[in-house]
């Protein structure tokens, strides 16, 4: 039995277009091809990689992104969750493809914002982040 648990980045029923802006996740509980569980959970009140952390701590397996930048695609893979980039669309479109043959295609691209341009990602959140909690 294949169980497999993700994380969809939503804004407004579609993938948010980049992690870093993103404060609301649909997930999903797959087993078998089929869903078993779905809820949004909503993450609110972070600082440089709580956001991270916090997604982490939902248990899944994969996170499902448009964009997202280095430091969030490493954190993710220390952690042991695939990302898969480059989605967008609805998320119910999403969670079709998940859910059948096709699947989704891995496309580990992450953007490269360092949050430094002005302008570059929806929102500016920091210039940069030398905490070792993030690395």
């Amino acid at each position: 039995m294949e169980s497999k648990t993700y994380a969809i980045g939503t804004d407004q029923g579609n993938v948010c277009t980049h992690f870093g802006s993103c404060l609301e996740f649909i997930v999903i509980k797959i087993i078998d091809g089929k869903i078993q569980k779905k809820v949004i959970k909503k993450i609110d009140n972070w600082k440089c990689c709580e956001k991270e952390k916090k997604v982490i701590a939902l248990n899944i397996n994969t996170l499902v992104a448009d964009k997202i930048g280095k430091r969030a695609c490493d954190l993710f893979a220390k952690a042991g969750i695939e990302v898969y980039t480059g989605v967008s669309g609805s998320v119910e479109e999403v969670i079709q493809k998940i859910t059948s043959a096709e699947g989704l295609p891995k496309n580990y691209d992450p953007c490269g914002c360092e949050h430094e341009l002005e302008g570059h990602c929806p929102r500016k959140v920091l210039k940069s982040c030398h905490s070792s909690t993030c690395v």
